[in-house]
């Protein structure tokens, strides 16, 4: 990728970890002539002045690119922040940057990278803010889903707390999304681990009457529950994944029926989000059959009157 024998070896370790991003500033302190980098340069993909590529430009070598363009201080924030510690899965084609002071937008391809002109702490390579301020300042761009997925995978898997998040929060004046990012962080959320956990108790149980879940419990050796309504014997799993072992599945709902006298009913990504009254109404026949003698409630959606 890199012609080595020109180059010194610190330069070609550099842009190795730089995915192959580099500067005219790095080149020339590393001890070759403008000259040299005339000649180098000549192959390299060029995003913006004294900003180069060597090879393809993938998302990794466009983020670097951005953090050399914001120069010292540089950070990368937001959800492609997020990205890089892991919360958010796909990358995001527009990539924040917090500078020390204003810098253009930096655009490949249908990649964009804006500037942000203030202080952030943050650490890694590239440089990202720190995770809670990284969520934070999603907010800003993120749709409501994709920021309640961020927020649950990064408590789910620990890599932060709702406390911690809530105390990043009321250090500022100012909050997008605040009030999701409250409900999410509230000690009644705790336990809820995907976006689709969260929807199910959104769109299905609370509008319906339906509360009172008791969340992600180990049952037996098979593994944890989605939902566990554990004074009817009944649980909920909810298969958001695109693909799932449907053995697996099975063999974990056999257990616990055998093991614990539970049912076990199975939702979609699909009829949650697109068919939650009719979820709730096949939730409360459950719960009936189970010895519940409640009231299905009626979200302003529903057209279960009566039911």
């Amino acid at each position: 990728m890199f012609p080595r024998q020109e180059m010194p070896d610190e330069l070609l370790r550099l842009m190795q970890v730089q995915r192959g991003a580099v500067s005219a500033q790095q080149v020339v302190a590393a001890g070759m002539s403008r000259e040299a980098l005339r000649r180098l340069s000549a192959s390299w993909v060029r995003l913006g002045n004294g900003i180069y590529v060597d090879g393809e430009v993938t998302w990794e070598a466009f983020v670097w690119a951005a953090v050399l363009r914001g120069g010292e201080g540089a950070s990368v924030g937001g959800g492609a922040a997020c990205h890089l510690h892991g919360v958010v899965r796909r990358p995001p084609r527009r990539v924040t940057i917090w500078v020390p002071q204003r810098r253009a937008p930096l655009v490949h391809g249908d990649l964009e990278a804006v500037f942000r002109v203030g202080e952030r702490s943050s650490r890694g390579e590239p440089s990202a803010t720190r995770l809670e301020d990284s969520i934070l300042d999603y907010a800003d761009e993120a749709s409501r889903l994709d920021l309640v997925e961020a927020v649950t995978r990064a408590i789910g898997e620990r890599r932060t707390t709702a406390a911690r998040l809530r105390h990043h929060m009321s250090g500022r004046s100012r909050q997008r999304q605040s009030r999701l990012l409250t409900r999410l962080t509230d000690q009644q959320a705790h336990g809820i681990h995907s976006v689709l956990e969260w929807e199910f108790n959104e769109l299905v149980m609370l509008p319906h009457g339906l509360g009172g879940v008791m969340r992600q419990v180990r049952l037996s050796n098979v593994g944890r529950v989605d939902v566990y309504l554990e004074e009817f014997g009944l649980v909920i799993e909810l298969d958001g994944r695109q693909f799932h072992d449907a053995e697996r599945d099975a063999r974990r709902d056999n257990e616990h029926a055998l093991r614990h006298g539970v049912v076990t009913l199975r939702f979609t990504w699909t009829q949650v989000i697109h068919g939650a009254c009719e979820v709730a109404r096949v939730v409360a026949r459950a719960l009936r059959q189970r010895g519940w003698d409640g009231v299905l409630g009626s979200c302003p959606d529903c057209r279960l009157v009566g039911e």
